[in-house]
């Protein structure tokens, strides 16, 4: 996707989710893919179908310069949001934990965490 001149790199991010709780990840772009590197990943580390999450990386950073991609946590002026795809507006956004309307990420919003590090109620 071409923004203001530049191509917006696509990439995923894989996140490991072990049933013990450890979890990790790796990034990997589409051409780092489609030479099966990332099937190589998960099959060095022997990852089990429900054990992966893939996210694909939005095309920006937060104010802290770290790359933002989908289900992570924002801290946002007044609470915590996740980033999510907002079809109806064809873009990434941010929702409440609750559910409900997605706002836009603004400038001073920064990355927290994942969705993995919150605990399970």
């Amino acid at each position: 996707m071409d923004i203001g001149g530049k191509m917006r790199e696509s990439k995923f991010k894989y996140v490991i989710k072990r049933k013990n709780g450890w979890t990790f990840s790796e990034t990997f772009t589409i051409e780092q893919i489609e030479k099966g590197e990332a099937l190589l990943f998960l099959k060095i580390n022997n990852v089990g179908k429900n054990e992966i999450h893939k996210y694909q990386y939005i095309g920006r950073k937060c104010k802290h310069d770290i790359e933002i991609y989908e289900n992570a946590l924002m801290q946002t002026d007044t609470s915590v949001k996740v980033v999510v795809y907002n079809e109806s507006l064809s873009r990434f956004g941010l929702r409440s934990l609750e559910g409900g309307a997605t706002i836009d990420i603004s400038d001073n919003d920064y990355v927290v965490g994942t969705v993995h590090d919150m605990p399970k109620a």
